[in-house]
């Protein structure tokens, strides 16, 4: 048999579980957040905390899951 993948090891969907949306990121760390850098459009630098929807895979509908925003430390609650 196929070893399971990380997702079928640690999401099962379940709203207690830790990762009940399958989005690869802990429930906790969506809750908690993080800090994201960027450079506005004048060339100041922005820096703010962000966190996701621990309910949404992609939180924002952008199509990226916000494991991906988080890889790339992006906002996941702006498109």
């Amino acid at each position: 048999p196929a070893s399971p993948s990380h997702c079928d090891t640690v999401c099962t969907n379940d709203p207690k579980g830790d990762d009940p949306d399958c989005d690869g990121l802990p429930s906790a760390l969506e809750k908690a957040g993080w800090r994201v850098s960027f450079t506005r459009g004048d060339g100041t630098l922005e820096t703010r905390d962000v966190v996701s929807n621990p309910a949404l895979k992609d939180s924002d509908g952008d199509g990226l899951d916000d494991a991906l925003e988080f890889a790339a430390q992006t906002d996941p609650g702006r498109i």
